[in-house]
């Protein structure tokens, strides 16, 4: 058992009892002293901590809750939010142990760690989306000038929608960094997925109104008519944008009745 702390009688640290949680006075010795054990002390300490801790507890609870309230305001600029973020933080950490305090920090680093996963993995996605768009665009752009569209802003407005992009494999199936650029068009009625190139070809040879004309029109290439003293219009005509743009309801007519002829 621990030596008995003598206290002058009269004197004893208030909320001490009996041991071992009895009521009634601890013990007197001859002298009339009153006697704690080494137990008896450490439980008035720990019970005044305790206490100590509970009031502060709650209190810090209340400004706490207060910091929080300013934290969500609209009014609250990013710097005021970082300021009292710290101060929440140390804050609740003023209650914490010291094992509390490492597995918080831990987990807090997690957190950041997969933050930054987060912020490269979208990075990395939009400039992906944005290197897939421009090599869409210069592969349609390029295949209908080749193929000399009137405007070839319009055929990569028209395709760009059924394009993907697609990476090249070498025999081992491994990426080579290269690229190449997919599109659908309709070829005998049935869609197909072809490489840019052949398809912008097949599209705008299905689409003649979309190509340059070789010849030019005009009021003597427009003269022409059949024996019904209908026009005729050429295919070269056709093709021409903006022959067949100043023309168009009449073509459709020719187209329908027949007048396009080879030419």
């Amino acid at each position: 058992m621990a030596d008995p702390i003598n206290t002058p009688g009269g004197n004893a640290p208030p909320g001490a009892g009996a041991p071992d949680g009895g009521t009634g006075d601890p013990g007197q010795n001859q002298g009339g002293e009153k006697t704690f054990t080494q137990a008896d002390v450490d439980r008035i300490v720990k019970e005044r901590i305790d206490r100590t801790k509970a009031t502060t507890s709650k209190a810090q609870d209340a400004l706490i809750a207060q910091l929080k309230d300013l934290e969500t305001r609209a009014s609250t600029t990013a710097e005021e939010k970082a300021a009292l973020q710290a101060q929440i933080r140390t804050m609740e950490e003023a209650t914490m142990s010291e094992k509390e305090i490492a597995a918080r920090r831990l987990k807090d680093a997690e957190n950041s760690r997969q933050r930054e996963v987060a912020e490269a993995n979208e990075k990395a996605t939009s400039w992906e989306s944005r290197f897939k768009d421009g090599a869409v665009k210069r592969s349609l752009s390029d295949a209908a000038a080749k193929f000399n569209a009137f405007d070839p802003s319009q055929i990569v407005g028209l395709l760009a929608g059924t394009a993907e992009v697609e990476a090249l494999k070498d025999d081992m199936g491994k990426e080579t960094g290269e690229y190449a650029v997919f599109v659908r068009v309709m070829v005998d009625g049935k869609p197909e997925r072809l490489p840019a190139a052949e398809g912008v070809e097949k599209f705008m040879s299905a689409n003649p109104n979309l190509i340059k004309a070789n010849v030019q029109g005009g009021s003597g290439s427009q003269g022409s008519v059949n024996a019904e003293g209908k026009k005729i219009f050429k295919r070269t005509q056709v093709a021409d944008y903006t022959f067949y743009q100043e023309n168009k309801a009449e073509i459709l007519l020719a187209q329908a009745e027949g007048r396009i002829v080879e030419g």
